[in-house]
C-alpha cells in the first residue's frame, strides 16, 4: 500500500486470479488503498452467490471502506447495469494517452504476476462492458433486459476479437455456446435490439449464431412483416446482410415468408462487385474530376465520375466497390449536404466514408458539418499523389474497422454466387425467389476472371435468350482463359437443356461461321466451339432420335463444314 497509486491498476488485474487465496489478499490490499477505481470490480462478487463465502465477504468488506457502506442487490444491480451501459456507448474506461490507447491489467496464468496490455479506447471501453456485464447476468439472470445486455456486450467483444470478417469461436465455455444454449428467441431479440441501437458487430454474432438454432419459424411471421434476420438483409452494413443472407440459406425456408425478395436482391448486390480497388469522385467540373481520377490511379484506385449529386448517389448504391466517395462542395442537383443526407439514410450507402472537398471560403462550415457525421472528413481539394494519400487515408480511417477490402468483397461474391448456384438448381423447391431479377448481375460477374466459373454455373441455371446469348458470346472469346471458356460453354448446354435453345437463327449461324473458321485455332478453342455447336443441335438430335425410334430410322449426326 505504501507503494502508492502505481499498484492499483495491477492489484485490478491481479482479481482475476483463479487463486482464491490470494484474491483474498488483493482486495484487503485494494480495501487499504481506498480508490473508487476498484468499485466496478468489486460489486459484483460482493452479492454473487457463485463465489466463495470468504470472496464475497471481502469485497463486501472492501466496498465499505471505500464507500462506508455495502450495496444491497438492487443497488448493485442498478450500479452495474449504468456502467456497462456507459461504457458500450463508449465512455472512457481508463486515462487516454496522446495516442489515444488505454493501459489495462489482467492477470497472466503463465508468470503467475499481473501484467499491463495497452488497447484502443474504444477496445478499453468494449472490455470493460463485457466484463461488467458477465457480474451484472450472474446477481440477475432472470431479467430480459440484463441478458440482453450481457449477449450484446459480450458478442460485441468477442466479433470484433475473432474478426468482424471471421465466425465467432465456437466451443464449450464460448460465448457463441453460452448464447446458443438460451435459444433462439433470445438471439433473436438480441439480434432485433442490436440493429435498431446501431450495435453491428452483436448483430453481426447475433445473426450468425441463429443459423443453429434452424427453425424456419425463425423467418415467418403472422402479420406478413419481416422478422429480425430478413430485415437484415436491408442493413446498412454488408458484413451483416451476409450473415443474415446465409443463416436463412442453412435455415433452408421452403414455402413463402415475409421479405423473401430481400434474399435474390442481397445476393445480386454482392455478386456485382469487380473486386477491384475503387473509389467516386463527384465534381461538377469534368476536368477537375478527371484530375482527380488520375491522381487515384496512379494510388492504385480505380475511379468513377459523377457531375451531380443525383448521378453521384445513383452510381454509389449500385456499386458495392467503391471504398470511399470524394465530393466537391461545388456539386449541386441536389448540394453537397443534401447528397451527403441521402447517402447517411439510404442503407446501402449510409457507411460510406466521405472526403468532402471543400473552397477555402467554404471549409469552416464543412469541417463543421464534419463534426456530426463520423463518416464524413472535411478538408480542401488535393492537387497532387502526397495530399490525396493524406486525405484518403484520413477518409478511410474514418470507417475503422466497418470498412470491408477488395478481398473480403470478392469472397462475399463468391459465397454469393454459390447461394444462388443452389438456388437456381432447384428452382422447383425455392419457386418464391424470383431468380431471375439477379441474371443482370450475374452476367456482369461472368467478365470477372475471379467469378466467372461460379457465374456460369448459375447462369446455366437460369437460361434466358439473353443469358444464352452471354454465354455463348463468353465460350466463343478467344482471348479469354479456356477455362472459363469452357465453363460457359457447359452453362449454355445446361441452359439449353432446361430452357431449350432460345438463341435466334442468324445466333445460331454466326456459331457455325465461328466453328467453321477455327481451323487454324487451338484444339482446345475448336473443342469448346464444338460443344457449342453441339449443345444447339441437342433439341434437333433428341427430336430425330425420338422419331427414329418410332419410325425406324436413324438420327444424322450433324458436321458442319
Amino acid at each position: 500500500v505504501e507503494l502508492g497509486e502505481p499498484l492499483i491498476d495491477p492489484m485490478l488485474g491481479a482479481l482475476e486470479t483463479p487463486d482464491e487465496a490470494l484474491r483474498l489478499q488483493v482486495l484487503q490490499v485494494l480495501g487499504r488503498f481506498g480508490t473508487g477505481r476498484a468499485m466496478p470490480f468489486l460489486v459484483g462478487p460482493a452479492l454473487d452467490a457463485g463465489e466463495p463465502e470468504s470472496v464475497r465477504r471481502a469485497a463486501a468488506e472492501t466496498l465499505t471502506r471505500i464507500v462506508g457502506t455495502a450495496p444491497s442487490r438492487h443497488e448493485a444491480v442498478q450500479y452495474l447495469l449504468r456502467r456497462v451501459r456507459e461504457y458500450l456507448n463508449g465512455a472512457s474506461a481508463g486515462p487516454v494517452d496522446y495516442q489515444d490507447q488505454t493501459i489495462f491489467w489482467h492477470w497472466d496464468p503463465a508468470s503467475k504476476t499481473s501484467v499491463p496490455h495497452r488497447y484502443a479506447a474504444a477496445e478499453a471501453s468494449r472490455m470493460m462492458a463485457a466484463r461488467l456485464s458477465r457480474d451484472l447476468y450472474r446477481l440477475s439472470p432472470e431479467s430480459v433486459e440484463i441478458r440482453r445486455l450481457f449477449l450484446l456486450a459480450n458478442l460485441t467483444q468477442a466479433k470484433i476479437e475473432a474478426g468482424l470478417s471471421r465466425p465467432l469461436p465456437r466451443g464449450n465455455g464460448t460465448i457463441a455456446a453460452q448464447a446458443v444454449a438460451l435459444g433462439p428467441e433470445t438471439l433473436e431479440d438480441v439480434l432485433a435490439y442490436a440493429m435498431s441501437n446501431d450495435y453491428v458487430p452483436a448483430a453481426i454474432a447475433a445473426a450468425e449464431l441463429l443459423a443453429e438454432a434452424g427453425e424456419e419459424a425463425l423467418v415467418q411471421s403472422t402479420d406478413g412483416q419481416p422478422r429480425p434476420l430478413v430485415q437484415a438483409l436491408r442493413h446498412s452494413d454488408r458484413r451483416l446482410r451476409m450473415a443474415a443472407a446465409e443463416t436463412i440459406m442453412k435455415i433452408d425456408p421452403r414455402r413463402p415468408y415475409g421479405g423473401s425478395s430481400y434474399l435474390p436482391e442481397t445476393f445480386s448486390y454482392f455478386v456485382r462487385t469487380v473486386g477491384a480497388r475503387r473509389a467516386l469522385v463527384s465534381h461538377p467540373r469534368v476536368d477537375k474530376a478527371q484530375t482527380l481520377i488520375g491522381i487515384l490511379n496512379a494510388l492504385g484506385y480505380d475511379a468513377d465520375a459523377a457531375v451531380t449529386g443525383k448521378e453521384t448517389f445513383r452510381l454509389a448504391a449500385k456499386n458495392p466497390d467503391y471504398e470511399f466517395v470524394l465530393i466537391s462542395d461545388a456539386v449541386d442537383f441536389p448540394d453537397a449536404n443534401e447528397t451527403i443526407q441521402i447517402f447517411r439514410k439510404d442503407p446501402l450507402t449510409r457507411r460510406l466514408p466521405i472526403g468532402l472537398m471543400a473552397r477555402q471560403e467554404n471549409l469552416a462550415d464543412a469541417e463543421a458539418m464534419a463534426e456530426l457525421d463520423p463518416l464524413l472528413v472535411a478538408f480542401p481539394r488535393p492537387h497532387d499523389e502526397k495530399s490525396m494519400s493524406f486525405q484518403m487515408r484520413r477518409v478511410l480511417e474514418s470507417a475503422g474497422n466497418t470498412l470491408v477490402g477488395y478481398d473480403e468483397r470478392l469472397d462475399q461474391a463468391g459465397r454469393a454466387l454459390e447461394h444462388l448456384a443452389r438456388l437456381g438448381e432447384s428452382q422447383d423447391a425455392y419457386a418464391f425467389y424470383d431468380l431471375f431479377r439477379v441474371q443482370e448481375a450475374v452476367r456482369a460477374a461472368l467478365s470477372v476472371p475471379a467469378l466467372s466459373l461460379q457465374a456460369a454455373r448459375v447462369l446455366g441455371s437460369l437460361g434466358t435468350p439473353e443469358i444464352q446469348r452471354a454465354l455463348v458470346s463468353q465460350a466463343s472469346q478467344h482471348a479469354r482463359p479456356l477455362g472459363e471458356r469452357q465453363a460457359a460453354a457447359q452453362a449454355f448446354a445446361q441452359a439449353v437443356q432446361r430452357r431449350g435453345l432460345l438463341l435466334t437463327r442468324d445466333e445460331i449461324l454466326l456459331q457455325y461461321d465461328r466453328y467453321n473458321r477455327s481451323a487454324a485455332l487451338d484444339a482446345g478453342t475448336q473443342q469448346v466451339l464444338a460443344a457449342v455447336l453441339s449443345a444447339i443441335e441437342m433439341p434437333s438430335r433428341q427430336r430425330l432420335k425420338k422419331e427414329g425410334l418410332t419410325q425406324g430410322a436413324e438420327a444424322p449426326k450433324s458436321q458442319p463444314n
